[in-house]
């Protein structure tokens, strides 16, 4: 007979780190499918066609003092001269980046309507919202350039 044992380990960190809730929380938008980058203002961001034949762009989001003991419930919008043109609503699950001092997500695909071609080369302003488990909000805004690549 096997016997498997399944432990469930809950990441802690103490009061003070910018891992952990507290104070003065931020939020700032970026890029990444497999980790945050920066993104300074009208970075040119690719469209990417997804999965399921829609496209969307690969947001990321970085955080302090938000709570990340269970994920977060986040929206993402695009706007190309205030007319929304992408929409997402994910669950982020925040991961402490101890280096940088922050907690972040990526892989976050903010998703175009049928008209995609419409954003190709054009501004957009990204704006994100994410609310913690204690019911903690952040808001960030940014403004990035959308292209097709070849």
């Amino acid at each position: 007979m096997t016997l498997l044992l399944v432990v469930a380990c809950e990441e802690v960190h103490e009061p003070g780190s910018p891992c952990a809730a507290g104070d003065d929380p931020t939020l700032t938008i970026g890029v990444g499918e497999t980790s945050y980058e920066p993104v300074p203002d009208n970075t040119e961001i690719p469209l990417v066609f997804g999965p399921q034949g829609g496209w969307h762009v690969t947001m990321a989001i970085e955080a302090t003092y938000l709570d990340i003991s269970e994920p977060w419930t986040a929206e993402l919008t695009g706007t190309i001269d205030g007319a929304l043109v992408a929409n997402t609503v994910p669950w982020v699950d925040g991961r402490c980046n101890e280096a940088r001092g922050t907690t972040q997500g990526w892989n976050l695909q903010l998703i175009f309507s049928e008209d995609w071609e419409d954003v190709i080369d054009r501004d957009m302003e990204v704006h994100a919202s994410v609310i913690d488990a204690l019911g903690t909000k952040v808001t960030d805004d940014a403004l990035i350039h959308v292209i097709l690549e070849d």
